[in-house]
C-alpha cells in the first residue's frame, strides 16, 4: 500500500464524517468543488526518500495535508479565524492518529500556513507540511 493509500484507509475509516481529496494541485482545486465538507485533502506531492537497510527499502514521502471548511463568499477575519482554528484541531487529531496507526514512523514536528484564498473555492483552513516514514519497510532482496 502506497503512503497515499495509508492517508486515505485512516482518513476514510478514522475521520468518516470529512470529505477526503487526493489529487495534484490542479486536480484538488476542481475536487474541492465537488467533495463534502470538511475535507481532508491530500496533495501528491513526489519528493521524499528512499531508505535501504537490512535487506528492505522504507518510503519516505513529504506531504501536504489540508483540512478545509467552506465560508461564506468575502467571509470578514474572523469567520476565516474560526474555521481556522476548527481545521487545526482537526489537523491535530489527524496527525495524531497517523502517528498511532502503525503505518508510520511518529511525526514531531509540523509546519503549517492559512489555505484562505490559495483555492478557488470559498474555503477556509489550514495546509500542513510534513514527512511521513513508513514504519515497516518492504523487502527488495
Amino acid at each position: 500500500m502506497s503512503i497515499e493509500e495509508k492517508i486515505r484507509s485512516v482518513a476514510e475509516s478514522e475521520f468518516q464524517e470529512f470529505g477526503f481529496v487526493l489529487d495534484d494541485a490542479a486536480g484538488v482545486d476542481v475536487a474541492v468543488d465537488k467533495v463534502e465538507l470538511p475535507a481532508i485533502v491530500c496533495y501528491l506531492v513526489e519528493d521524499g526518500t528512499l531508505t535501504f537497510k537490512n535487506g528492505k527499502v522504507k518510503d519516505g514521502e513529504q506531504v501536504a495535508l489540508a483540512f478545509i471548511d467552506k465560508v461564506e463568499r468575502d467571509a470578514d477575519g474572523m469567520d476565516n479565524v474560526q474555521v481556522f482554528l476548527s481545521m487545526k484541531q482537526v489537523a491535530e487529531q489527524f496527525i495524531t492518529v497517523l502517528n498511532g496507526c502503525g503505518f508510520f514512523e511518529p511525526v514531531e514536528t509540523v509546519t503549517y500556513e492559512s489555505l484562505y484564498e490559495m483555492l478557488s473555492a470559498n474555503v477556509s483552513g489550514l495546509v500542513c507540511y510534513l514527512t511521513l516514514k513508513e514504519a515497516q519497510g518492504r523487502c527488495v532482496l
